[in-house]
């Protein structure tokens, strides 16, 4: 039934997609931002690049990780899991 399994993945061209039934996906995407955190909210955000998206969050990152290092300092990853139970106290210290 249908094409042999090959193991690659291959991504839909624009009009193979989904989003190529949608009239206006910018209009769409306004109208969802609007709806969650309202009008006045929207309109003062800044439009950006999506290649710009990737410094947004490595800038928050960095942020995070200044603001919540101490807590996570002594851990290496095999201790991460484990740190995340709220038995560990690691996690009382980010409040």
């Amino acid at each position: 039934m249908g094409a042999a399994a090959t193991g690659e993945v291959s991504t839909p061209q624009a009009a193979d997609s989904a989003a190529a039934l949608l009239r206006d996906p910018g209009a769409l995407e306004l109208r969802l931002l609007e709806s969650s955190f309202g009008t006045e909210a929207v309109s003062r955000l800044e439009t950006i690049n999506w290649e710009q998206t990737g410094e947004l969050y490595a800038t928050e990152g960095d942020a995070l990780a200044e603001q919540h290092g101490r807590a996570f300092r002594h851990l290496t990853v095999v201790d991460a899991p484990g740190a995340a139970a709220p038995s560990h106290g690691t996690l009382s210290l980010l409040r």
